[in-house]
């Protein structure tokens, strides 16, 4: 019977290769990354199903499910009231303060992805992503006179995704086409980059206790393998894919099992 899913994972999957490392969930396999511009990248983008990752409460083994639905916004509990980000991506976006008593009052016109809490701190990551467009800020929010105000801390260099927090106040950020590393004194270092993300479109992270990160995108799973130069990267796929049928003229993706 035909199945939906990708040129992507049926070229790919005659490169995989015997995996050595971290288990992989059982019905995918690894294989080696598409290429920027192929066909396989193309395809990927045109993918309908997108994947999800999290990690078992101990964090020693990967959980791959599809992708819940994309949020638009965030909202966190402060004294006296809510912070609330409403990102309507082209069409902007605000940050609310909703005290508990009285009206709403807008704290800044930006696009603010998601509410970190660090200690007493919130921060925020706020950019955009369109076409040419791909930027990107850590913020911070600070009540002053009960006002709220939001000021931008550092530049990320592309519009951030999803994050991850790490030991001792640093963050790992997922942004568009990168991964950044935000140190406590909010130093950016840029761990790893790919351009065939623009078309895969990862939206979630997770990273293992031995440093392994995994990204959760339209193609399957990237998985980023820490070396002495950085990173190593390979892709986790649906095992159940082993050759193609593409249709040219409805430019779909299928295969056969």
């Amino acid at each position: 019977m035909r199945v939906h899913c990708w040129l992507l994972l049926t070229l790919v999957l005659a490169c995989a290769r015997p995996d050595a490392r971290a288990n992989i969930p059982a019905g995918w396999t690894a294989t080696l990354p598409a290429s920027p511009q192929s066909e396989a990248a193309l395809c990927a983008n045109s993918a309908t199903e997108e994947w999800g990752v999290s990690l078992t409460l101990d964090s020693t083994a990967l959980v791959v499910r599809p992708a819940g639905a994309p949020r638009f916004g965030d909202t966190t509990t402060v004294a006296g009231g809510r912070l609330i980000a409403e990102d309507l991506g082209e069409f902007g976006g605000d940050v609310w303060w909703y005290p508990d008593v009285g009206p709403r009052r807008r704290v800044a016109q930006a696009n603010l992805h998601a509410f970190i809490r660090a200690r007493d701190t919130v921060w925020g990551l706020a950019g955009f992503a369109h076409r040419t467009l791909n930027n990107g800020q850590l913020v911070r929010f600070d009540r002053i006179g009960g006002q709220w105000r939001m000021t931008p801390i550092v530049d990320l260099g592309a519009a951030p995704v999803a994050m991850t927090p790490l030991a001792g106040d640093s963050m790992l950020v997922l942004a568009v086409g990168r991964i950044v590393r935000i140190s406590p004194t909010h130093a950016i270092e840029v761990l790893h980059q790919n351009s065939v993300w623009l078309s895969t479109s990862p939206a979630s992270i997770a990273r293992d206790r031995s440093g392994v990160i995994f990204l959760g995108m339209r193609a399957g799973v990237a998985r980023l393998t820490p070396t002495t130069n950085g990173y190593s990267e390979d892709w986790l796929v649906p095992a159940n894919c082993p050759r193609r049928v593409s249709t040219d003229a409805a430019r779909e993706c299928r295969c056969v099992t």
